[in-house]
């Protein structure tokens, strides 16, 4: 089991599926069913939450945009809390990170509609879509990393 450093504040965390360049990649059939469960939910999460709120034909696609940026804002917070703070919870990782957040959002989900947006005479929303979504993700990122760090610190106290 590949244990994680704590990240010091402005750190970037490691690729969760690539380790250190000194220590090998752990493989184990256990880890790749929990990536595949975790995905398989969270895909399916994703595809529900689109079959509930279509995108109209040239109109911003917000189901996914939501997607998107509550995926990154969840990720963030998973990052503080299952590889910086919880370690040890080898299958937690695999499962939440990589599996359920990977399924949940979708870069090509997000590029078919930008592509699809611009095909049929949308370019501008599209191009707004790409602005927005890429502005909001990062932001969600940095206020769930912020959160979980300030939730971290009041359950040490």
């Amino acid at each position: 089991m590949q244990q994680t450093a704590p990240m010091r504040d402005g750190e970037l965390p490691l690729d969760p599926d690539v380790g250190p360049a000194d220590e090998p990649h752990p493989r184990s059939l256990t880890r790749l069913v929990a990536i595949g469960l975790g995905g398989g939910a969270g895909a399916f999460a994703r595809h529900e939450l689109e079959l509930a709120f279509p995108a109209g034909d040239g109109a911003f696609p917000w189901t996914t945009f939501l997607i998107d940026v509550s995926g990154a804002f969840a990720l963030a917070v998973l990052v503080v809390f299952v590889v910086d703070r919880w370690s040890p919870m080898e299958h937690v990782q695999p499962f939440a990170c990589v599996g359920f957040c990977g399924g949940f959002t979708t870069f090509s989900t997000f590029m078919m509609e930008t592509v699809l947006l611009t095909r049929d005479g949308h370019p501008q929303v599209g191009a707004l879509y790409v602005g927005v979504t890429l502005v909001a993700g990062v932001t969600a990122i940095l206020v769930g990393i912020r959160i979980a760090h300030a939730l971290d610190r009041r359950l040490l106290t």
